[in-house]
């Protein structure tokens, strides 16, 4: 062999690594765009989850007030009525007695 073939049989050695590591780099980066797609996807889904995750607080929250006022105006219809019951016996009491300061009370 010349000093010519053995420099070819180099650059032809050479060149064929390079196809080879330039297959297993393209191999490498088809790959790792598919773990990006597949994070992608994942992260898209998560987002989602957190979003209904989100609607799902605020509606419990609003569910809630709701309760909690709801609690509020039955105590105060409640107190209402008891204070307007209270009133009108007191009334229909001033009404036909009459009540003296020191407590008992005289019919009309």
């Amino acid at each position: 062999m010349d000093a010519n073939e053995k420099t070819l049989n180099l650059f032809s050695t050479r060149v064929r690594q390079m196809i080879l590591q330039f297959k297993e780099t393209k191999t490498a980066c088809q790959e790792l765009r598919e773990q990006v797609e597949q994070r992608d996807a994942q992260i898209l889904q998560l987002q989602e989850q957190l979003a209904q995750a989100q609607r799902d607080y605020n509606s419990l929250k609003m569910a809630k007030m709701i309760e909690i006022t709801d609690g509020d105006i039955e105590e105060a219809k409640k107190t209402c009525s008891s204070t307007h019951q209270r009133r009108g016996q007191m009334y229909y009491a001033t009404e036909w007695q009459i009540i003296r300061s020191d407590g008992r009370s005289k019919e009309r």
